[in-house]
């Protein structure tokens, strides 16, 4: 099925024929390459940690993502994993203000741990070859003449390779990706906790440069995940769990809330400098999908909702691309222009809300706000949502294109 490739590995490397090489197995390397052994192609997924493994994740999927889950034939599989219904959102800032609301759908919590087996299993179910413990250790090629995948087990050919390899990786670097060299001024955590009993609601905590969230994922642990400016945060040394974090203690019902759950050891994930810049959805001819190809702030709750998604609407266009029944130059514009329609909007919305949310009083303002209206608060959840209607089908992609 591949393209014909002219690019030839170095001497001696074995090479292996594939379609379409995924770099990355978390949601949205699994879904892509779900999405395209499904269509009949050969895909290769390489994961450079061997899973599973605890990752920095809110761990919140929210509504929108249960179709997704459902074609990708993991939803039922979730549910018997645990995965714990949140239907409820409450935010609090340190100064006392609180609005409570219903979600427009019910959500799903449950841990990275678990999720990302479950979607590499539906991914080898669908036919594709997922490696874990195996880097990508350079790319080369173009989508005219093909790519080769250097491993420490050897070189891998495809006609595309995905980029899902998140936030921000050495691969960002060695690419020369714009926002690789900019450092951000945010810090993020994520802890697990355990606790008798939790509702199911995510809480959404402010304090002074920053914010918290709290959420249920299945056996009885409770999900901390927090982004702050670096400038705010202070860990004092030698300290292993949040609970412990100063800054944390300026929201007293933040304060209670960690009080009352013993944190889980093993679980404590940082990432220095996330990146909510604008990112390329096509780097080197590589497409992008997930985080490497945009991240909306953490606040919102629709990182791994949209991490299904653009691997949905990625698979059709490079589907398309492989049929020959659109260019190289058509799939770079198609996807770009489907993704921006997806997606530009929210990530616009969330940057704002989470740089005004580094501000106490705008914090106190705007809870506030929502708590004397909400139908406003409710219209700002629904803003950072996506449309939970079907993609379009293949025909209407490349009409798009």
């Amino acid at each position: 099925m591949a393209l014909g490739i002219s690019l030839a590995p170095e001497h001696g490397a074995a090479v292996n024929d594939f379609d379409v090489i995924v770099v990355g197995g978390g949601i949205a390397g699994s879904a892509v390459a779900t999405e395209l052994s499904r269509k009949g192609w050969r895909v290769l997924v390489l994961e450079k940690k061997r899973l599973p493994n605890h990752k920095l994740c809110g761990e919140f999927l929210s509504g929108e993502s249960r179709r997704q889950l459902e074609n990708l034939g993991a939803i039922d599989f979730l549910l018997n994993a645990g995965a714990r219904r949140i239907d409820r959102f409450v935010l609090t800032t340190s100064r006392g203000a609180v609005f409570r609301s219903t979600l427009p759908e019910a959500a799903l919590g449950l841990s990275r741990y678990r999720l990302d087996v479950l979607l590499r299993d539906a991914a080898a179910v669908a036919g594709a070859d997922f490696r874990d413990g195996l880097s990508a250790l350079e790319i080369k090629g173009s989508l005219c003449d093909g790519f080769v995948v250097k491993t420490a087990a050897g070189a891998y050919r495809a006609s595309v390779v995905v980029g899902a390899f998140g936030k921000r990786s050495s691969l960002d670097v060695k690419m020369g990706r714009r926002f690789a060299s900019r450092l951000s001024p945010y810090v993020a955590y994520k802890q697990h906790f355990l606790t008798d009993s939790f509702p199911g609601a995510i809480e959404l905590h402010a304090f002074d440069g920053g914010y918290c969230g709290v959420s249920p994922i299945e056996a009885g642990r409770v999900n901390v995940c927090l982004i702050a400016h670096s400038a705010f945060m202070h860990r004092p040394k030698g300290a292993l769990d949040l609970a412990g974090l100063p800054i944390l203690r300026t929201n007293p019902r933040l304060a209670a809330r960690l009080d009352s759950m013993i944190p889980e050891k093993g679980t404590l994930c940082a990432v220095a400098s996330p990146s909510l810049e604008d990112k390329g959805k096509f780097d080197e001819d590589i497409c992008m999908v997930g985080d490497a190809a945009g991240m909306i702030a953490p606040l919102c709750g629709d990182g791994m909702a949209m991490a299904l998604s653009s691997a949905e609407i990625a698979s059709m266009h490079i589907d398309g691309f492989l049929r020959g029944q659109i260019s190289s130059s058509k799939l770079k514009s198609g996807y770009t222009a489907s993704w921006n329609r997806e997606f530009a909007l929210r990530i616009k919305l969330g940057r704002i809300a989470q740089t005004s949310s580094l501000y106490p009083w705008f914090a106190d303002l705007l809870t506030g706000a929502c708590a004397v209206s909400p139908r406003f608060g409710r219209w700002l959840i629904a803003r950072t949502r996506g449309a939970s209607g079907q993609r379009p089908v293949l025909g209407a992609v490349l009409a798009d294109s």
